[in-house]
């Protein structure tokens, strides 16, 4: 993915911080994310 397409978003937290809401992507480790921008590009 290129770094201009790339959008970093703080995650919502509730008032008592219990729960925190994320756009439901999970995120991966910088090595995992070369290696597949290395197979796609």
């Amino acid at each position: 993915v290129p770094a201009d397409k790339v959008i970093y978003e703080r995650d919502i937290k509730d008032a008592t911080k219990s729960y925190t809401f994320t756009d439901g992507v999970g995120t991966i480790s910088t090595k995992l994310r070369d290696e597949i921008e290395e197979e796609l590009f």
